[in-house]
Parts: C-alpha cells; sequence; structure tokens
C-alpha cells in the first residue's frame, strides 16, 4: 500500500504504533511459556492448551465491552486500559516465575497474566484502529485496518523471539519486566496524545449490532477457517506428503500475506469492500484446493501463497463494509462485534479441521477449507 500523502501515513501510524506494541506484549511469552508450563510446573498438555487459550477467551469476551468504551469514551480511554491491563499483567507474570514452587499458585497467576493481556489485545486492538479512524476520516477505514493488520502480524512474528531470546541471555523473569517497561511507556504516550471527539448517540442493542454486521461476520468467520487451517497444520500436511522444507509453508503464507496487504488494500477504496472481499475469499479457494491437490512441494507451496494472498485482504475489505452499517456513535461496537466472528472462526477451525484430518487425511483439510471459502463468496454476492 503505497501513500503519497506523508501526513495522512503519519496519523494512522500514529494510531496503529499502539496495536503494534500490544501484539508484541502478545508474543513475547509464546515461545516460551509453554516449556514453563510443561518443565518447570510438570502440566500436562491439557492444562497447557487450557493456559494458553485462556487468553483468546478472554479477548472473545471482552470484545463487546471495548467496543462499548470506544464509543462512549473514545479510543483513547480504550487505549489507557489495555495498556493498564498489560501492566498488570506482566507484575503476574513475575509473580508466576519466582514463586513457581508453589505450582498452583504459580498457575494462577499465568491465567490471571494470560486473562489481563486478552482483555488488553480487545481494548488496545480495537482502539487503536478506532482512532486511526477518527484521526483520518472514515474514508480511510481500509488503510487504518490494513495498516493495523500488517502491525498487528509482525508484532506476534517477532514477539515470540524476542521473549525466548531474552528468557536465553537474562531469565523468563525479565519477559515480565518489558512487559511492564513497555506497558507504562505506552500508556504515558496515549495519556500525551490528543483525545478524539467522540461522536454522540444512543447505543445500539447488540442484537442490532449482530444483525447489522451478520453478512461480513459470516463472510469472515467462512473464510477464516482456511487461515486456520494453514496456521495449525500446514507443516503437518507437508510431512504427510513426504514434502521437505515443511517450515517454509508458513512462512510463504505470511509474506504472500504482508505484500498484498501493503501493495493491494487501496482495491478496497476503489472497488469497494464487497467485491474485494469476493474475489479474495475465490483465491483463498484456489489456493486451498491447490493444496489438496498438490503433488509436489512446488504445488503446496503456490498453493499457500495463494491462500495468503486470497486471505490478505478479507479482514479490511468486510470490516470497511461492516462500519458504515452503523453510525458513527456505535463505530466501536460495530467493529467489536464483526471482530468476534474472527475469533469464532478461530475457535472451531482446530477441531473441525482435526476431526476431517483423523477421519481421512490432512489434505481434506484444505479441500473442506477451499469449500468453506466458496460458499462464504456466495454468501456475501447473496447479500449485496
Amino acid at each position: 500500500m503505497l501513500l503519497s500523502d506523508l501526513g495522512l501515513a503519519k496519523r494512522i501510524i500514529n494510531a496503529v504504533i499502539f496495536n503494534f506494541i500490544c501484539y508484541l506484549i502478545v508474543g513475547l511469552p509464546l515461545g516460551v511459556l509453554p516449556v514453563f508450563l510443561s518443565n518447570d510446573l510438570h502440566m500436562s498438555g491439557v492444562v497447557v492448551g487450557i493456559v494458553i487459550s485462556s487468553q483468546y477467551l478472554a479477548t472473545f469476551i471482552s470484545r463487546i465491552f471495548a467496543g462499548r468504551i470506544n464509543d462512549k469514551k473514545g479510543p483513547k480511554a480504550s487505549v489507557i486500559s489495555g495498556f493498564t491491563a498489560t501492566a498488570f499483567a506482566g507484575v503476574a507474570w513475575i509473580g508466576a516465575v519466582q514463586l513457581h514452587e508453589f505450582i498452583w499458585l504459580s498457575i494462577s497467576l499465568i491465567l490471571i497474566s494470560r486473562v489481563l493481556i486478552g482483555i488488553a489485545e480487545s481494548y488496545v486492538g480495537t482502539g487503536g484502529i478506532i482512532w486511526g479512524i477518527s484521526s483520518v476520516g472514515s474514508q480511510h477505514t481500509s488503510k487504518v485496518i490494513s495498516w493495523s493488520g500488517i502491525a498487528t502480524y509482525g508484532a506476534i512474528a517477532i514477539g515470540a523471539p524476542i521473549g525466548a531470546y531474552l528468557s536465553s541471555i537474562i531469565n523468563i523473569e525479565s519477559i515480565g519486566w518489558l512487559t511492564i517497561v513497555l506497558s507504562i511507556l505506552f500508556r504515558f504516550l496515549a495519556l500525551k496524545r490528543p483525545a478524539v471527539k467522540v461522536t454522540p448517540g444512543k447505543s445500539a442493542p447488540f442484537f442490532m449490532v449482530f444483525k447489522k454486521v451478520l453478512p461480513q461476520g459470516s463472510g469472515l468467520a467462512l473464510g477464516g477457517i482456511g487461515f486456520g487451517a494453514i496456521a495449525t497444520f500446514a507443516i503437518l500436511f507437508f510431512k504427510e506428503r513426504g514434502y521437505e522444507y515443511a517450515q517454509f509453508a508458513i512462512l510463504a503464507f505470511g509474506l504472500s500475506f504482508l505484500t498484498v496487504r501493503m501493495l493491494f488494500a487501496n482495491l478496497i477504496e476503489i472497488y469497494g469492500g464487497m467485491k474485494v472481499s469476493c474475489y479474495s475469499l475465490l483465491i483463498e479457494g484456489v489456493g486451498l484446493f491447490v493444496m489438496y491437490m498438490a503433488a509436489s512441494p512446488f504445488w503446496a507451496f503456490l498453493g499457500c501463497v495463494l491462500v495468503g494472498a486470497g486471505f490478505s485482504l478479507i479482514f479490511p475489505a468486510l470490516g470497511v463494509e461492516a462500519v458504515k452499517r452503523l453510525d458513527a456513535s456505535n463505530r466501536g461496537m460495530a467493529l467489536g462485534v464483526y471482530t468476534v466472528f474472527f475469533d469464532v472462526s478461530m475457535a472451531i477451525a482446530g477441531p473441525t479441521c482435526g476431526l476431517i484430518a483423523e477421519a481421512f487425511n490432512y489434505g481434506a483439510v484444505y479441500a473442506y477449507a477451499a469449500f468453506m471459502a466458496v460458499v462464504a463468496s456466495l454468501v456475501l454476492v447473496a447479500c449485496k
């Protein structure tokens, strides 16, 4: 995505920088937490899964509250609240490490840390986007959402190795201290930034908002299954087929995703979110089907690249349409409810794709995901 207006770019970056730092904090413990739970606290795989997933459950539950605070008090208040939560999450992490000999107390503190980070993800994530939209105008919604996505995925990608490196050269406790420092620094930065004007208006009931964004949310949820299939089963799929370099499958997806997001997000403003999302879903579906039919590593990697290219613009394209369906006074609520569909998609993609893989094989997962992408496109066409 190329912006000729440097002032516009600066205003967007000033908002999505908060998303970047929040998701950097999200990523920091990901590389060491499973090992800490398993080796230091001697927890089973089930407990490890529950503890790690607690963050996503907290994010899911708090999405609506994040939307409300953005609409009522503004994105500045939302971002400040989010970084307050991450600061306390860092404190809980340090306590869990220091008290690791008291196993269940340590696990409880980790759960508290995960829940607080999950809440912060909702508050800062939604607040950063709404702050950006309010700063540059709703006509640039697609740019703000696209840049936020780049910041988000980039931050998580570098957060995990940074956390692992800190743990190796200092100790695992240092992740908590870095979390606290970043939280305080960017909370202070948010406090110093001028607030944007909150649009007065009556709060729309949740079910009305849900009904309004249901077409876009459904397209996102169905299209998100392909992303879940890549993220969860791509490496196992490559190994099942006997293909080498499986570790680069997700990298191929990610590079394609980021390239398309940076270079072609302006297509949403030119052609509209519905048209771009329909074509994107079809490209994603083709990529997933190519993976299913892949007879060599080349075709499997090509499938990953096509899935990344197709999925890249779905979230911002449908997000633009979802936000437009409500007035400015309910913009935060619209974005919060819309994002819930992606959370649900990620929650169901793993189990459903896992059942299909057990019943058939990992290739069948991509045939299923391709079918869902095509269905999503048809749903959006029917709702035009």
